[in-house]
This record gives C-alpha cells, sequence and structure tokens, in this order.
C-alpha cells in the first residue's frame, strides 16, 4: 500500500496554465452580436433558393409520373384495339401494366401532389 502512495507522489503532473479562456473573449461576441441581422438575411435568402429548388423537384417529379402513367395507359389501350400482329407485350406484362394503372397508387401520387401544389395557391 505504502509501495502505491510512493509512486503516485513521484509522478508529476504540471498544471495548466490558468489564463482567461478563448470562448470567453467579448470582443468577439459582441462582433457576432452585431452581425446577426445579416444572418437572418442568409436565412430567409437559403430558404427562398431552397422553395424554388423545391418547387421545381416537384414539378419534375409531378410531369414525370403523369407521363409514365398516361404512356402506360395509352400502351395499354392499344394493345386492346390494335391487331394481335402489332402488339409487343405478353399477355402477362399486359396485366401487370393493367394492376398497375387501375390499381390507383399511380393516380393517387398524382392527384395528392397536384392538390397539395394548388392548395398552396390559395393561401
Amino acid at each position: 500500500m505504502q509501495d502505491e502512495q510512493s509512486r503516485s507522489d513521484d509522478i508529476s503532473v504540471p498544471a495548466p496554465e490558468l489564463g482567461k479562456p478563448t470562448w470567453a473573449d467579448t470582443r468577439t461576441a459582441q462582433e457576432e452580436e452585431r452581425s446577426w441581422p445579416e444572418l437572418g438575411d442568409v436565412k430567409k435568402s437559403n430558404d427562398l433558393r431552397w422553395l424554388k429548388v423545391y418547387g421545381w423537384i416537384v414539378v419534375a417529379i409531378t410531369v414525370t409520373f403523369t407521363s409514365i402513367f398516361l404512356a402506360s395507359l395509352v400502351i395499354w389501350a392499344l394493345h386492346y384495339m390494335l391487331p394481335p400482329s402489332l402488339t409487343w407485350l405478353s399477355e402477362q406484362q399486359l396485366g401487370k401494366m393493367q394492376s398497375v394503372l387501375f390499381s390507383g397508387g399511380m393516380g393517387a401520387v398524382i392527384s395528392s401532389v397536384i392538390r397539395h401544389q394548388l392548395g398552396k395557391l390559395k393561401t
């Protein structure tokens, strides 16, 4: 026991230098306070940029889903109207396309996105 105590007394760790902490600089804090209104303007411009990008993304998604839905509907209708020699999808592929078209999933996505975007115009 004494052996351990004498070993810990032999090791000396220098105390850290005490001084003013770097994070407590009042000059820097005052400069930061003066720049707060500018930070609010930066946040507003960033929000505006994001809304513009979001608008383009929504338009692209809406056009993509609507195009896929309409193309599938036209292809499905053509396969029932054209003679069998001009069709290119198998009965299984045609059945899968029909189940996707009339399950309401794609139509629900398209109408939901459009309804949400048109709802923004009212406010």
